[in-house]
């Protein structure tokens, strides 16, 4: 979860996120140990919650987090093409496009 958020929304689920000076810092320390837990063959898709992610106090650490896991995943999903042996190479060429469209648009 990010700290902080401007909304206030009445029946927000995590007001406690709210307060932009509560929780901890963001540092790279942070985001190589999400990117740790986040290293299992099960995880596919990563959820940054909030406060608000984009809020501009919040978007430089989301956004590092964000690419650092694309470039995880996509290093993951290579590996796994790599390891299949019945993939041909239209296989795996049509995978990675699928990847690029999907992180890209």
């Amino acid at each position: 979860f990010t700290q902080g958020c401007a909304f206030n929304c009445k029946n927000c689920f995590n007001p406690e996120t709210h307060d932009f000076t509560a929780g901890n810092e963001f540092t790279e320390e942070t985001v190589n140990k999400i990117l740790d837990l986040c290293d299992k063959d099960y995880i596919e898709g990563l959820s940054i919650l909030g406060g608000e992610p984009l809020h501009p106090k919040n978007i430089e650490g989301t956004t590092k987090l964000a690419k650092k896991f694309k470039d995880a995943i996509i290093k993951l999903s290579n590996k796994k093409i790599a390891k299949t042996s019945k993939s041909n190479d239209t296989q795996k060429n049509y995978i990675r496009i699928k990847m690029y469209i999907k992180f890209n648009n």
